[in-house]
């Protein structure tokens, strides 16, 4: 039982020093969401956007609203041509 405590305390802080939301900090997040927004109403073309995005850890709630942002304005792939502008 005794190595079984320091075992276990060890793991606890393991886990509490990881995050799994996938986005990074906060404050890395609203930087990232404003990079892409700010090029976005730039008019940046699709290929720059996707680079924005793509820069971003996969599993980010990031990526998905990015990709809606992305269809809204034409952007389907890095090559595509937007259609807002």
């Amino acid at each position: 039982m005794k190595r079984t405590v320091p075992a276990v305390a060890a793991a606890l802080l393991m886990l509490a020093g990881c995050s799994d939301d996938g986005g990074g900090s906060e404050s890395d997040t609203a930087t990232g969401w404003a990079e892409f927004e700010a090029a976005l109403d730039d008019g940046a073309p699709c290929g720059e956007l996707f680079e924005i995005r793509n820069a971003w850890d996969p599993d980010s709630d990031l990526v998905e609203r990015a990709n809606e942002a992305l269809r809204d304005v034409g952007c389907f792939s890095s090559s595509s041509e937007r259609t807002d502008l």
